[in-house]
């Protein structure tokens, strides 16, 4: 599958903590699938050809690694989507860093009772132990990189990203880094900002070192746009209706089920409280980062310089450069964005 208009992509990720990143990693699954096997005979190629789906680059999932806390059981959570879409044994999963801010991982698990102790014992697909090593031997190993180099998703804090500078600074010039960090003038739930985002302070030495890096290039989707995005009515609606005959889709919405009744029994705010996991999904800042490894044209991007994060995890920049360093500030077409996500998690693949 890998060639000049393949997309290749390691996916660096907390998932378990929020939900957002299991819909991130869906979608993605989903583009891998459509890469590798393309489209069921009775698939609607007329909506196809209109969101563009039929004419994107293809999606090689390379890797997905575990970021931050107990890193078996996020490991878990992936292998849970993996294996739903059958792919354990091409793609590989790594355990990311331990964690040093946080030795004791008592991060909220919210998804634990999904997990086992003992899962990886019978595991019949790839995983490795040391995920940083792996994940900076695929990034090293490859040759196309001036012309296409990997993707580097990250959709939690940086620490990981940090861990892998440290072990290989040329990383830096061999990967997109993508990553959902930071806010600049909008901050959580479309609040006038900039707030302290959770992934950019969580670690703010990692962050500092990952931001003062001079990245290939380095593409940042801030709450202003990823922090407003949710799915409702007839497009949620849609996915779940997909879910009898969907492993994917039925692997996502019982993680989202249970993460949502164990999140609402500490939800002190009441975030949560007027959430139906039947008829919505929650705020999705990972499914739109997630969609910028693929695509851009929902979204306008603005050059940045002197990108900087403070003690209390504010980040900020001048609007100004090169495209090397570039934020995602506002969206030029959220429906149209809606719409093409939901064709394709809804989307069937071949066998």
């Amino acid at each position: 599958m890998s060639g000049d208009n393949t997309r290749r992509v390691i996916i660096d990720t907390d998932i378990g903590s929020d939900i957002d990143d299991s819909w991130a990693i869906a979608f993605l699954l989903k583009l891998h699938l459509l890469s590798t096997k393309g489209f069921t005979e009775d698939a609607d190629h007329k909506i196809l050809t209109s969101q563009g789906v039929l004419h994107q680059p293809n999606v090689e999932v390379q890797m997905i690694l575990s970021c931050t806390g107990n890193a078996k059981y996020r490991s878990e959570l992936i292998a849970q989507l993996l294996k739903s879409a059958n792919l354990q044994k091409q793609i590989p999963i790594g355990f990311g860093a331990i964690d040093e801010r946080n030795p004791n991982l008592s991060h909220p698990n919210p998804l634990i009772a999904m997990c086992s102790h003992d899962f990886f014992d019978s595991y019949d697909g790839i995983h490795y132990e040391d995920g940083i090593r792996q994940a900076v031997s695929i990034i090293m190993s490859n040759k196309d990189y001036q012309t296409n180099p990997i993707i580097l998703l990250s959709l939690g804090p940086t620490t990981n990203i940090d861990k892998m500078l440290e072990m290989e600074p040329d990383i830096k010039d061999r990967v997109h880094l993508i990553g959902m960090y930071g806010s600049f003038v909008l901050g959580y739930r479309g609040k006038v900002g900039p707030h302290a985002e959770y992934n950019a302070k969580y670690d703010v030495k990692a962050s500092r070192r990952v931001f003062d890096t001079k990245w290939n290039k380095f593409t940042i989707v801030p709450l202003d746009t990823c922090g407003v995005f949710t799915l409702s009515g007839k497009p949620f609606k849609k996915i779940s209706g997909m879910r009898e005959d969907d492993p994917i889709i039925n692997t996502l919405l019982s993680q989202y089920e249970h993460w949502l009744i164990e999140r609402r029994k500490k939800d002190v705010q009441n975030f949560f409280s007027d959430i139906n996991c039947d008829k919505q999904s929650t705020i999705l800042y990972d499914l739109v980062t997630a969609y910028v490894a693929v695509r851009e044209s929902f979204l306008t991007f603005q050059p940045l310089s002197d990108l900087t994060i403070s003690d209390e995890g504010i980040t900020s920049a001048k609007y100004e450069g090169d495209d090397t360093l570039r934020a995602t500030l506002k969206w030029r077409d959220m429906n149209g964005f809606r719409d093409y996500v939901t064709t394709v998690l809804t989307m069937k693949t071949k066998a």
